[in-house]
């Protein structure tokens, strides 16, 4: 042991390495687990806190948007209904808009020369339309139909025009 080599095992057999794994490293632990379990139980804590706070909000957005859906449907039946209720108010949209692209009040205006066939917001799979920026309504476009992508592109090309949307539209369209 006079060079230290003996000490961090650097110059030791197998059996040295089995004894430090099955006997010395064990006693270590119960010598310091006074020490380590309260160290240990606190970077826990820290961990499940972190995943709770995560999804307390993953269920506070999801909570949101039920609201919106359920606002949506219950317009839609008062709307079918005899006309003397007026639809509530959609509830505002979580993520916000682009800084670029602010959402239009209402419909969203029939460009000059172009033909929606007849489709309205109401007629499109994609919930609030018109509210929303062409980074909101780009992911949403994966989950829909052929018929549903092609209502969305006859829209979009009558009202906004937004190339963004369209170019995605076109991609999916080419892949079905």
């Amino acid at each position: 042991m006079a060079d230290g080599t003996e000490a961090n095992g650097a110059g030791r057999g197998p059996v040295g390495h089995g004894l430090d794994l099955f006997v010395f490293a064990p006693l270590g632990l119960l010598a310091e687990s006074h020490t380590l379990v309260p160290k240990l139980a606190e970077s826990g804590r820290q961990h499940v806190d972190s995943r709770v706070q995560l999804a307390r909000l993953v269920g506070q957005f999801a909570v949101q948007q039920g609201r919106h859906q359920a606002a949506k449907v219950v317009a839609g039946w008062r709307a079918t209904g005899d006309g003397a209720e007026t639809a509530p108010a959609p509830a505002p949209d979580p993520i916000g808009f682009d800084d670029d692209e602010a959402a239009v009040g209402g419909p969203a205006p029939l460009r000059p020369g172009a033909d929606d066939g007849g489709i309205t917001e109401e007629d499109l799979a994609i919930p609030s339309y018109d509210s929303l920026a062409a980074s909101q309504v780009v992911p949403r476009l994966d989950g829909l139909s052929a018929i549903e992508l092609e209502a969305v592109r006859r829209y979009e090309e009558a009202h906004r025009g937004r190339r963004t949307v369209l170019g995605k539209i076109a991609l999916l369209q080419q892949g079905s």
